[in-house]
């Protein structure tokens, strides 16, 4: 439990330090949230540009296939980009989803 806490605040760090660095720049107006509905199902992180999905991000220490909270969720915002960021594993392409390890993801940010 607590190696996936420390986890998901690795890529929640990295994630805000890209928001303020892109609105720094000014290349928007770029938030950092988190999504949950009334069911329960949540992902970790949603970047918004002027309150529109960017990107979502599930963070999972070893998940091959995605999230059935980021799949609905993906679904449903629609966003660029969906991605279950991985702390072990390979790339895999699932539709619209993305899962990614770690290394790759935290170097493409």
């Amino acid at each position: 439990m607590i190696i996936e806490v420390r986890f998901e605040n690795l890529v929640a760090l990295h994630l805000l330090k890209l928001v303020d660095a892109w609105n720094d720049y000014g290349y928007g107006d770029y938030a950092l949230l988190y999504v949950r509905d009334r069911e329960k199902r949540e992902v970790d992180f949603l970047v918004t540009d002027r309150r529109r999905p960017v990107l979502l991000v599930e963070a999972k220490l070893s998940d091959s296939e995605p999230s059935p909270a980021l799949r609905y969720f993906a679904e449903r915002l629609r966003p660029k980009w969906a991605i279950q960021v991985v702390r072990r594993g390979h790339t895999r392409i699932w539709g619209a989803i993305r899962v990614l390890p770690a290394e790759r993801f935290l170097a493409w940010i």
